[in-house]
């Protein structure tokens, strides 16, 4: 599942240097599995390619290959006896400096995943370039080599492994836990944080103009909305609920309005026992059933996490969507 295209956009976009490294390969045992994807900055990473010294050297070169303006590469790293890595593995890590040519592949790339289409992403194993894949659709250009480039990724993207070393093909999959939060508040703030870590995909919701930070991270969209039961309305099926605005009003309105539709994955909302208790009575003399009010959380959050902390309680319904959803197949969540 990967966020990672929206990042390396929002890099591009605000004309910070960094370079895209991918897990190409990978022989016996490793931390992280081929296609896993890291972005370097001369200060930051995002991602992870497995950590470890392998992650540290690999940090180390991309950054020497933005400051000399080098071509991309492929390295590989015996865990073992060059890195002291316990796995003891094989790695073949590609890099790859980005720059605003990649646009080219990017752009195309953020909308296939943002509407939830698998793709994969075609790197020429000598850098000379790389193009995107999903379905039809082709973005990029590798002239006369593009159409066996275009072959090479639809066998990935078909399931069937990547066999010809003229290439390198990244699967970039498209997050299947969607979550929409309600409320930018104490809480609202402290999750949404704490989502842009995960590997998932989240529609933050608030009605108040000054209500969110000025940056969140990549894989959260801000929604200001004068209606947030609207946006509760249209939500994507299958995607995990939670409620928390500044007004217990507009808490029940929302609630009632996911129960009516029935086809959510979790509906989380945040409050006490006694909270829960007031909404069920509302709700039932809205109309709303009992198998329906069975499936509201409240209180929100993974047993085991004691606290009224706003860090403490975003980190517990984190936790506890990350576990609902790793539990239930997402086919089955999204046919509830």
């Amino acid at each position: 599942m990967s966020v990672w295209p929206e990042k390396l956009a929002v890099l591009l976009d605000a004309g910070v240097p960094a370079a895209l490294v991918t897990v190409a390969a990978v022989k016996g045992s490793a931390p992280r599995e081929a296609g896993a994807a890291m972005i370097v900055t001369e200060r930051d990473l995002f991602g992870t390619v497995g950590g470890g010294r392998l992650e540290y050297r690999a940090a180390r070169l991309a950054r020497a290959m933005l400051r000399a303006g080098a071509p991309a590469q492929r390295r590989e790293f015996p865990l073992g006896p060059e890195l002291g890595q316990c796995c003891g593995g094989h790695v073949a890590l590609h890099f790859r400096p980005v720059s605003e040519r990649d646009r080219a592949w990017l752009e195309p790339l953020r909308a296939w995943i943002a509407a939830g289409r698998a793709a994969a992403l075609v790197f020429a194993a000598d850098g000379a370039g790389c193009l995107a894949v999903s379905g039809d659709d082709v973005a990029g250009d590798l002239g006369p080599r593009t159409a066996a480039a275009v072959r090479a990724a639809r066998k990935v993207l078909a399931g069937a492994a990547a066999a010809d070393d003229a290439w390198h093909v990244v699967r970039v999959i498209p997050p299947d836990c969607v979550v929409y939060l309600f409320g930018a508040g104490h809480v609202g703030r402290a999750l949404a944080s704490i989502l842009g870590q995960l590997p998932c995909r989240a529609v933050w919701i608030d009605e108040r103009k000054d209500a969110f930070p000025p940056a969140v991270p990549a894989n959260v969209a801000v929604v200001r909305t004068p209606d947030p039961v609207a946006e509760a309305k249209r939500a994507a099926k299958g995607a995990y609920v939670l409620v928390m605005t500044h007004s217990h009003a507009r808490d029940q309105q929302i609630v009632e309005a996911v129960l009516r539709r029935g086809d959510f994955a979790y509906l989380g909302l945040i409050g006490s026992a006694t909270k829960r208790a007031r909404f069920a009575a509302r709700l039932r003399a809205s109309g709303i059933g009992e198998a329906a009010l069975a499936r509201l959380v409240c209180p929100i959050g993974a047993e085991g996490i004691p606290g009224k902390e706003p860090g403490v309680i975003a980190l517990a319904a984190a936790a506890e969507i990350m576990r609902r959803h790793r539990a239930v197949p997402a086919s089955l969540a999204r046919s509830a």
